[in-house]
This record gives C-alpha cells, structure tokens and sequence, in this order.
C-alpha cells in the first residue's frame, strides 16, 4: 500500500524512515543535501513524501518535487529508497503517473544512481542527461 504522509505527520515516521534515507544518499547524489535537508523541505511543503508499507512495516519510499520551468511542470524524483525494489515499483510509479495528470505536469524527472536507471530503463523510461562532476569539485 502507498499513503501520502501529510508534512505534519512526518516527525511520527522519520526515526523509522530515516536509515532509508541515510542509505539513499549514499548512494546517490548524497553530498548535495544531508537528511536533515530533506526532513525541513518535507516540512516546509517544498517537498512530499509517500511510502510504500504492508502494515506497520515501510517498504519503500518516495520523495519528489513539483517544479515549474517557464516551458514546462515537473514532478521531480528526489530520492526513491526502499528494498524489494519488484514489490512495490508498479504501484509507486502508477500513482505517481496518476498524480502528473491530476495536476496537469508535463513528464515525471529523476536523478538517480547507475543501478535504478538501469531499473528504469526497463519499465520504459528514458535517460534524458547525465550528470557529472569534476574530480576534486573542480
């Protein structure tokens, strides 16, 4: 089951959803923002948060943004963490599809790591960019 969890409610989840978080940024592009980033952008409504759970027990989780370029409306994918990967996926992306048509977004964005493009690039998504980064933060 996905649930939207209300900014209000997050503090309640947090100790339990961060180690996914932590694990997340790891992994990915970790050294832009620290958890603590993410909890006050969930918070402030600049970001939202949906789990993926079978009762008590969280899955998954999905952190996206909506942003609005002068050509387009985003739902951005932040961070997508969780385990059983097969599990959960058709739901969270179903639901994030139907969310970009309810509020009339043009294409969903990601930036992930190596290992989920190659997940993603087999239900169908293409790869739009590449982001690099010069050794030594040059």
């Amino acid at each position: 089951m996905i649930s939207q969890i209300d900014a209000r409610q997050v503090d309640c989840l947090w100790p339990n959803f961060l180690p996914l978080v932590e694990r997340g940024l790891k992994h990915g592009q970790g050294d832009s923002m620290a958890p603590c980033h993410i909890l006050k952008g969930i918070k402030a409504g600049e970001m939202n948060l949906w789990i993926s759970h079978n009762g008590e027990n969280l899955q998954a989780g999905l952190i996206y943004s909506v942003n609005q370029f002068p050509t387009k409306k985003v739902v951005f994918v932040v961070m997508l963490v969780g385990d059983k990967f097969e599990e959960w996926a058709d739901e969270m992306e179903s639901m994030l599809i139907q969310y970009k048509e309810a509020i009339g977004a043009d294409c969903i964005e990601a930036s992930c790591r190596k290992g989920l493009v190659k997940k993603l690039l087999m239900r169908g998504w293409k790869a739009k960019a590449t982001i690099m980064e010069a050794p030594n933060g040059r």
